[in-house]
């Protein structure tokens, strides 16, 4: 499979989307792992109301109506940067995911063996993606203290991921690489603390993969 970092804000969505179009078997049931950039909208698009009756300027609207809740959803990670991943099963949509990733994720997480769990996963994985995408769009951003927060946090979660298998040792490799930029100002100190937390992911993958020998047949 080919992994790629999610874009966007409601590209874990899309994936949601996609992959609940097809019909999945039970080893992947419920697993939103792939996200390909630009599908978030088409994702987005196929949401609005079929209707004979409505016009291409009605379904525009209605398409741009969705991408400003899923603006404004994304917006309110920007008021709590640091929010901490949610444990637990969750019953109230978070303020930072628009209804209709809510209704979507809900969709996706009923096919699983675990619902509660799996809806909880999957909120945990779009707040790890917007929180990445909040850290990128604040490469300029003056405020170091708040950059290095929300870098040094991301880089905590790196290993849960793969755990999760939301990607692989490549991608969180490549991902740390521009995370500890911000996290380790200096440059001796960032070497030592990349070596580290390479070790720590490459430690998790293993224990993934020999975990996944083990359940094979």
């Amino acid at each position: 499979m080919k992994w790629v970092a999610v874009a966007g804000t409601v590209a874990v969505v899309a994936a949601a989307a996609m992959w609940w179009s097809r019909s999945p078997s039970p080893e992947d049931a419920g697993r939103v792992t792939d996200a390909s950039p630009g599908a978030s909208s088409q994702a987005m698009a196929a949401q609005v109301p079929a209707s004979s009756t409505m016009t291409a300027a009605q379904i525009e609207v209605e398409t741009k109506v969705m991408q400003e809740r899923q603006q404004e959803a994304a917006k309110e990670l920007e008021k709590q940067p640091g929010l901490k991943p949610i444990v637990g099963p969750i019953k109230e949509r978070p303020s930072f995911v628009s209804a209709l990733e809510w209704q979507m994720l809900k969709g996706v997480s009923q096919q699983a063996g675990d619902p509660d769990r799996e809806l909880t996963r999957l909120v945990n994985f779009l707040r790890f993606n917007k929180q990445l995408e909040l850290w990128e769009g604040m490469s300029q951003s003056p405020d170091k203290a708040r950059r290095k927060e929300l870098a040094d946090q991301l880089i905590g979660e790196l290993p849960v991921r793969i755990t999760q298998g939301e990607m692989d040792l490549t991608e969180a490799k490549r991902i740390l690489t521009g995370l500890l930029n911000d996290a380790e100002p200096d440059a001796q100190a960032r070497g030592k603390r990349a070596a580290a937390e390479t070790a720590r992911l490459a430690s998790t993958a293993d224990a993934v993969a020999a975990a996944t020998q083990g359940r094979s047949p």
